[in-house]
């Protein structure tokens, strides 16, 4: 099976910024940890946008990106 990337951008209006962050990197430590199939997992925000976010993640295969998804969204 081929690895699988994602990349998405998330805008946040500049007042949730700060919640956002504070729910986002927890969430992202604690999935590399516990996740198989989650190696990389990768944010950053856009230097002079600090509200919008863009991620970029590689799961092991199709199966751990859903399973992912539902482990968030749950």
């Amino acid at each position: 099976m081929k690895p699988v990337p994602i990349w998405s951008i998330v805008n946040v209006k500049p007042s949730e910024n700060e919640k956002f962050k504070a729910m986002v990197l927890p969430e992202m430590t604690q999935s590399l940890k516990v996740e198989p199939g989650v190696p990389v997992m990768y944010v950053t925000t856009v230097k002079e946008q600090s509200n919008r976010w863009v991620f970029f993640e590689i799961y092991d295969n199709d199966e751990t990106y859903t399973a992912h998804r539902w482990d968030v969204a749950g």
